[in-house]
């Protein structure tokens, strides 16, 4: 693939400029014969755009963050070949890979240049290595003659030059997360659900699978889990789904295994709520989400009826990811799609969740938010002196279900946030006590401290679609409603709006910007006369200057009026001032300090099986689930709890101290009968996983050593709070910082 000469307005059907002056963008749009078109940015300026045209494709190549665009030509005898698939590499965004069935072609100059490669099949999945972008994995439809599909996973160690078959019978498959980051993972670890044939491979409901790791691309194999059906990860975790008989019965678990133990002994997540100790819920490959993993717990979703339920159960482990408390019983979910769950991004902790008034279809939904990883939620109220006039009143947004209208005729804009643009969040929604899908009602509205307070943006007075570039410091959004030829923008983060006009209208679909939101040009896309168009705007030269020291203001997130501590410590942040004339650097660091706070109540959530009963005390009501000091012999421990733990990422110091006190199992010999049974039956347990085919031989002694030593030390969370404490608590450090951000 070759990049023909730039031909900028050539391809402009009603090209149009609009010279800076003032605060107004540079405008300039393309049409397009089709009626959609797709784009991947591959780095902060080239971006690649694709325009199907019936069975061929037309492809766009700018360097200019969309502003001008060359065409890009397909090399070799490509008339039976069909070039769809697009990925850039995650660690090296400049390097790509556009595959077609018959065809590859590899990049390392982001596109500038394309060597052509032998490559046959569908391509279902691309999975670049963590860190070497020569080395992927594929995923790829297959058939067999009668009809039949399954997938299978090749692999290529040279960049696309070379594709060889690493499992020809395959339900899923993964770099391992910290393949070439841990120095105690093999830099070439990759996880594998394998069938044993082709026959069980055309089964979806087949249980014949075995999850195997391995180094050498398949060379060699380490078995992990029998009956395993899905892959999921974080960074921190694995997860898996195993079907298996238990009792005479096919059932289902979900296993969990930190991406830190090299050895992966997955184990079953379990309720800690629950008097039985269960879920409640079973799960299956379709109805489990991870949400997020970013705190060192774990925010998990499942649904009862994975193919029409329309909410979720909400659960949240605090630590380690394998004991859950149910957080909520009706997260708002449509059918299979995400749950309306929003990370605020940048800033740890802080969650924005729609759940509902019942299971039933018609369903009221509210909005709520947890400013501490979920130690509490609390409704969006407003205030009278807010422009939004209304004290009291809740406010209540649209998230990536409810984005969708029931009646699926409007998409209105769901709740967004990005890393870059501290505090800054924007939305639509309604003020009442109900989340509103009715046109007429669904305004936007904008946020710059995290979800504390709120401002409707009066001006556009409907439904918007809306993007966030230099660090925050502009703001584009367009009604996504109805066609318009009208962009609104703010240099100063919605204190004042400004706008600019489109040549025609069109109907808005989105408005996008490269992948860290740091830069200054948009590009919105939409169709205007059954047409695609692609609309650059410009604001490279709205501002005079860059930022200096004096044009920024130091901030931080609070929950409540008087308590700017935030997850046990005060993390001071660098943003620009709102009225500050400047463009910031897009390499900007936004964290000035971090000192820890004193512990309060606020700081603690209940331990494993205990629960807030009506005076907001934690009580224990599953004393059989705890291992006591009569339960465990000399050179174990066991743990004496109050009934609190600490929240999840939270790095307070001193104050109330709720914590876990880990103590050494007693010299009582009496009190070690009842263990002695557990350890016996313990073993017999083992026996029966190994016969069952659960664990590979060489796991038996991993599973042994696993149920002997469930209470020999404090688990991982201890270790990762007390790592998580030391590294936030450095008074010198943050003193030091104090004296050079301005």
């Amino acid at each position: 693939m070759q990049a023909r000469a730039p031909i900028g307005l050539l391809f402009v059907c009603l090209g149009l400029f609009q010279l800076a002056s003032g605060n107004a963008p540079r405008v300039m749009e393309k049409m397009f014969d089709s009626t959609t078109v797709n784009f991947w940015w591959l780095t902060s300026n080239v971006v690649i755009l694709m325009e199907p045209m019936g069975g061929t494709l037309r492809w766009y190549r700018s360097s200019t963050q969309g502003v001008t665009w060359e065409e890009l030509q397909l090399t070799g005898d490509v008339s039976d070949d069909f070039a769809g698939w697009v990925f850039p590499c995650p660690s090296s965004p400049s390097k790509v890979l556009f595959f077609g069935t018959k065809s590859v072609w590899a990049s390392d100059s982001a596109a500038q240049n394309l060597q052509r490669y032998p490559f046959e099949g569908r391509v279902r999945q691309v999975m670049f290595h963590p860190s070497n972008c020569a080395s992927v994995l594929v995923l790829l439809h297959r058939s067999t003659p009668s009809g039949h599909v399954y997938k299978s996973l090749m692999f290529t160690a040279d960049f696309g030059k070379n594709w060889s078959v690493m499992d020809p019978y395959v339900r899923d498959a993964m770099w391992h997360p910290q393949a070439g980051k841990a120095a105690d993972v093999s830099p070439s670890s990759i996880l594998v659900i394998s069938y044993p044939s082709e026959e069980y491979a055309n089964d979806e409901e087949s249980i014949t699978t075995t999850l195997y790791a391995t180094s050498d691309y398949g060379r060699s194999k380490s078995e992990l889990v029998k009956g395993a059906l899905t892959l999921r990860a974080t960074e921190e975790f694995i997860f898996t789904v195993q079907m298996e008989v238990r009792k005479g019965q096919l059932q289902s678990a979900l296993l969990v295994a930190p991406t830190s133990d090299s050895d992966l002994a997955f184990v079953e997540a379990v309720g800690s709520n629950t008097p039985t100790g269960e879920l409640g819920i079973a799960v299956t490959p379709a109805n489990y989400r991870i949400l997020d993993t970013g705190t060192g717990g774990v925010w998990l979703s499942l649904q009862e009826d994975e193919y029409g339920s329309r909410t979720s159960h909400l659960y949240h482990s605090f630590t380690g990811g394998l004991h859950y408390t149910r957080e909520a019983w009706d997260l708002n979910h449509l059918e299979y799609w995400y749950p309306d769950f929003h990370v605020v991004k940048g800033l740890e902790g802080i969650y924005i969740a729609n759940f509902a008034s019942s299971a039933d279809k018609d369903h009221d939904v509210f909005t709520m938010i947890t400013f501490n990883n979920g130690g509490d939620w609390r409704f969006i109220f407003t205030r009278a002196d807010s422009n939004i006039g209304c004290d009291g009143c809740r406010l209540h947004l649209h998230g990536r279900t409810s984005s969708v209208s029931r009646d699926r005729l409007f998409r209105y804009g769901p709740l967004y946030s990005t890393e870059n643009a501290i505090g800054v969040i924007m939305a639509t929604g309604n003020v009442g006590e109900s989340l509103s899908d009715e046109k007429d009602e669904v305004k936007t509205f904008l946020s710059r401290d995290a979800g504390r307070s709120w401002e409707e943006l009066k001006h556009i007075n409907s439904s918007s679609i809306y993007e966030i570039g230099d660090h925050g410091g502009i703001l584009v959004l367009a009604d996504n409603d109805d066609p318009t030829d009208t962009v609104h923008y703010s240099l100063d983060e919605g204190l004042t709006w400004q706008q600019v006009h489109l040549p025609y209208e069109v109907s808005v679909e989105n408005i996008r910007i490269e992948p860290s939101t740091t830069a200054t040009t948009f590009l919105l896309h939409g169709t205007t006369r059954h047409k695609a168009v692609v609309v650059a705007l410009d604001f490279r030269e709205v501002q005079p200057r860059q930022c200096e020291n004096m044009d920024y203001e130091r901030w931080f997130p609070v929950a409540d009026d008087n308590d700017p501590c935030f997850l046990g410590r005060v993390t001071e942040y660098k943003r620009r001032k709102r009225d500050a004339p400047c463009f910031n650097s897009e390499d900007l660091e936004h964290v000035v300090s971090v000192k820890n706070c004193e512990c309060t109540s606020d700081d603690y959530e209940c331990d494993d099986w205990y629960a807030r009963g009506n005076d907001e005390q934690c009580t224990l009501y599953a004393p059989d689930k705890r291992v006591t000091a009569e339960q465990c012999m000399p050179g174990q421990y066991f743990y004496d709890s109050d009934g609190y733990v600490k929240i999840a990422g939270d790095t307070c110091v001193g104050g109330l101290t709720h914590e876990r006190v880990w103590k050494m199992c007693p010299h009582n010999k009496s009190a070690h009968i009842p263990l002695i049974v557990a350890l016996v039956l313990g073993g017999l347990l083992v026996f029966a996983l190994v016969g069952a085919g659960i664990y590979h031989r060489e796991k038996v002694t991993d599973a042994v050593s696993m149920l002997l030593s469930r209470n020999a030390r404090p688990p991982a969370w201890r270790e990762y709070q007390e790592v998580s404490t030391s590294l936030v608590d450095e008074d010198a450090a943050a003193d030091e910082a104090d004296n050079n951000m301005l």
